[in-house]
C-alpha cells in the first residue's frame, strides 16, 4: 500500500523521474546512503528500482505498479510493498517511509530529462575531476569495468568498479569503490563530462578528458642497480637469506613491458594513467592467496598492487615506486632505480 498525503495533489505534479538523494533519521541528522534508488511515476504508473553494483555484477532491480487515485490520496497494490507512505513537500522533493516500522525516511528529488539522449563509454580514457578543490584526482577508466583513481596532492591510489546505468534518454555513472557513488550524466561539450550528485542540494562536477602521452624516454630496456624501502615503511622479517622478489630487468613498449622478477620472464599489456605518472596492468592475473580487504575484491587488489609509479625519469635513468600496500596501510613501499645500460652492479640476474 502506498499512500500520499496530500489529497489535492493533481497527476501531473508528482509525474516525472525521481532519484534518492539522502535520507533523515528520527533525531533529523541526514545521511547519504551507497544505495541509490529511483521512482518514476507517469499518469497511473510508478516504477521502483535501484542502482547497479558493479563491485558484485549486481545490476539494479526494478518493480512496476499502478497507482489507484482516491479521495484521500494514493494506493497501488504490490506483493514487494507493505504500506510505505509518500509523501509530497513540493513538486520538488517527496519523502518515502519505505518501512512502517522505520524512522528513517528518504528524500527524493525530481530530476529533468534532458533534451537529448545522452551516451558516455569511457572505455580506456583518462578525465580530470573537477568541482572540488580540495580533492584533486585524476581518473583512468579501463575497459574491462574498472577504474583507477589518482589522488595527487595525497598519492593516494584507489580502484573500483564501474557502469553506466541508462534510463530513456538520461545516463548515469555508478562508481563504486569504498563508497558507492551515483552521479547524473547531464551534458558532455568539448571532451567534458558534466555530471552531478543529487543530496540536499545539487552538486555540478566536470570529468574533463585529459589526454596522456606514454614519455619517450621510457621506452627502451632498463637494468636495476639500487633498491630501497621508502621511508616510513618497516621491511618485513624474513628468513636469513631470503629475498623479496624484485624486478631487475624491464624492457618497456608503447603496449606491453617485459620484466624479470626471480629469474622469470613475464610480458604483460600496460596503460598510463594517473597524472601521467601511473604504469596501470589492467590484465593482472589474479592470485588464489589474494584476499577481499578494506571492500576491496581479489580483482581490485591485484590491479592496485601491481601499480607502478614513475617516480622520476632521464634518458638514462629511471625510478619507479612499487608495491603498493603490499605490507602497511601507506601507499608504494619500494623504489626501484634503473639505468640504461648493464654494470657489474646489476649483472647478478
Amino acid at each position: 500500500m502506498l499512500l500520499g498525503n496530500s489529497c489535492n495533489s493533481s497527476k501531473s505534479e508528482i509525474d516525472g523521474f525521481w532519484i534518492s538523494a539522502y535520507e533523515i533519521n528520527e533525531d533529523s541528522i541526514t545521511h547519504v546512503s551507497d544505495q541509490t534508488n529511483f521512482i518514476e511515476i507517469v499518469g497511473d504508473s510508478i516504477s521502483f528500482w535501484s542502482n547497479t553494483v558493479p563491485k558484485i555484477g549486481f545490476s539494479g532491480s526494478k518493480i512496476k505498479s499502478t497507482i489507484d487515485y482516491n479521495p484521500l490520496g494514493f494506493e497501488i497494490n504490490h506483493d514487494k510493498f507493505d504500506n510505505i507512505n509518500f509523501q509530497i513537500l513540493s513538486k520538488d522533493s517527496i519523502v518515502v517511509n519505505f518501512w512502517n516500522e522505520s524512522t528513517t525516511k528518504t528524500i527524493f528529488k525530481r530530476l529533468e530529462e534532458p533534451n537529448d539522449e545522452i551516451s558516455w563509454t569511457p572505455f580506456n580514457e583518462s578525465y580530470e575531476w573537477i568541482g572540488n578543490k580540495s580533492f584533486m584526482v585524476n581518473t583512468k577508466f579501463m575497459n574491462n569495468g574498472l577504474y583507477v583513481e589518482y589522488l595527487r596532492k595525497s598519492g593516494q591510489v584507489v580502484v573500483g568498479h564501474w557502469s553506466i546505468l541508462k534510463n530513456k534518454k538520461r545516463s548515469f555513472i555508478v562508481l563504486d569503490a569504498l563508497n558507492r557513488n551515483t552521479l547524473s550524466i547531464d551534458s558532455i561539450t568539448n571532451h567534458s563530462v558534466h555530471v552531478s550528485a543529487t543530496h540536499e542540494k545539487k552538486y555540478n562536477y566536470i570529468f574533463k578528458e585529459k589526454h596522456l602521452s606514454i614519455p619517450q624516454n621510457i621506452l627502451g630496456e632498463w637494468f636495476l642497480f639500487d633498491l630501497e624501502n621508502i621511508e616510513g615503511i618497516d621491511p618485513p622479517l624474513l628468513p636469513f637469506g631470503y629475498e623479496p622478489p624484485k624486478i631487475v630487468y624491464m624492457n618497456v613498449t608503447k603496449d606491453s613491458i617485459t620484466t624479470i622478477k626471480n629469474n622469470i620472464e613475464f610480458a604483460r599489456k600496460w596503460i598510463l594513467g594517473g597524472d601521467g605518472n601511473l604504469m596501470i596492468f589492467p590484465n593482472v592475473i589474479i592470485h588464489k592467496d589474494t584476499t577481499d580487504i578494506d571492500t576491496l575484491t581479489r580483482k581490485e587488489r591485484s590491479i592496485r598492487s601491481s601499480i607502478l609509479k614513475i617516480d622520476s625519469l632521464s634518458e638514462t635513468e629511471l625510478i619507479i615506486l612499487s608495491d603498493y600496500e603490499i605490507l602497511e596501510m601507506n601507499g608504494f613501499e619500494r623504489k626501484l632505480k634503473f639505468r640504461r645500460k648493464k654494470t657489474t652492479a646489476n649483472n647478478s640476474y
